[in-house]
């Protein structure tokens, strides 16, 4: 019923009394005769709160068998949102709230769009369904080891390596799984890590024992500021002493790239924990529509320099230059913010730099 009320909602009525979707007829697809009124090129398309397709919003709402059955049931009815959105010859504004409850983020028209843009060289037909991994992230998945150590499916022989931009233009579906499959593992490493530190910490109170001290390390007494020390203060502490510091370095990479910032609206970690499909998915709308947000920060930083009368502008012939800066969509206060019971997103350019010192640490221990 929700995915029937979204499309109502997308639909206009005609003359003629038949219904098309809002982008078909804006591109002149839906048929009959038109008037004058209609052939006039409307000056804007404003999509908000929109599915690619309606077979994509049934499947993340019920299942995935209903992709086909929506398409069986309803022949003649095309709600291919995405591919009149393309088609429509006018300027356009797609607006989607990541954190949609009806309209999951996946089969919503900004991620239809995307994927389109960066898998399909702009053909819209099946964007938004649910997508299975290759086999073998799968096997090694459900194994919960790395995909070169699987024991049912051999790996392929060739290393997927990494868009050389601007030779690459755009990411393939191998580059964009292999992506997702990497974060996910990493994700499982990092929780199971953390698991091992809080049961080891809670046998060793459970038995009284102190590992800490057989091995030589004094742990002091962690105090709030009457002066009363707090157990589970101690536990945290205790469980940080029990993680060997592989553990510890996956837990850190974890925890940069589930706080990543996809500049659409969403962070990494929420997408890895749905699913590689929304890894993808959330891979795409960063490369597709993450740029128009650098850009238009860029934009708005160039024009206070020139407001200001800066004398260090950085304008290259091409346009505008875009610096780290440009990436951070935090709140100019948000270290001041204490009150915050969140955790504010980390730009690209942050995590990138942060992970790279991790890699020298793993390098040492190793």
């Amino acid at each position: 019923m929700a995915a029937a009320c979204a499309a109502k909602e997308l639909c206009i009525s005609t003359s003629g009394g038949t219904t098309t979707s809002c982008p078909t007829a804006l591109s002149g697809g839906g048929g009959g005769e038109l008037d004058e009124q209609r052939k006039k090129q409307p000056s804007l398309l404003f999509c908000d709160r929109t599915f690619c397709n309606l077979e994509a919003v049934a499947q993340r709402l019920v299942g995935s068998w209903t992709g086909n059955a929506i398409r069986l049931l309803t022949p003649l009815w095309n709600m291919d949102v995405a591919g009149d959105f393309l088609a429509s010859n006018c300027a356009k504004i797609v607006a989607n709230d990541a954190a949609d409850s009806i309209i999951a983020n996946t089969s919503s028209l900004k991620s239809g769009l995307s994927f389109a843009y960066e898998m399909k060289k702009g053909n819209s037909k099946g964007v938004g369904w649910i997508l299975d991994a290759p086999l073998e992230y799968r096997m090694a998945d459900w194994e919960n080891v790395g995909v070169n150590d699987s024991k049912f499916v051999k790996s392929r022989s060739c290393h997927t390596q990494a868009p050389i931009w601007p030779a690459d233009k755009h990411i393939s579906p191998e580059e964009a799984f292999c992506f997702a499959a990497c974060a996910r593992r990493i994700g499982k490493l990092a929780t199971t890590a953390k698991r091992n530190g809080v049961r080891r910490s809670h046998d060793s109170i459970s038995s009284g024992a102190d590992m800490d001290e057989e091995e030589g390390i004094e742990i002091t007494a962690v105090e709030e500021g009457n002066g009363v020390s707090t157990i589970s203060a101690r536990s945290s502490l205790s469980m940080m002493q029990r993680i060997d510091q592989t553990g510890l370095i996956q837990m850190e990479a974890w925890n940069l790239l589930a706080c990543c910032d996809g500049l659409c609206g969403s962070v990494l970690g929420t997408a890895v924990k749905d699913g590689f499909d929304s890894t993808v998915s959330w891979l795409c709308d960063l490369v597709t529509f993450g740029g128009q947000i650098v850009s238009n920060a860029a934009e708005k930083r160039l024009l206070q320099e020139r407001k200001n009368d800066a004398p260090d502008v950085n304008v290259t012939d091409s346009g505008i230059s875009v610096i780290s800066s440009d990436f951070d969509l935090r709140p100019s206060d948000y270290a001041e913010d204490d009150d915050s019971e969140g955790v504010y997103p980390i730009p690209i350019p942050e995590v990138t730099e942060k992970l790279k010192r991790i890699l020298d640490r793993l390098d040492e221990i190793t």
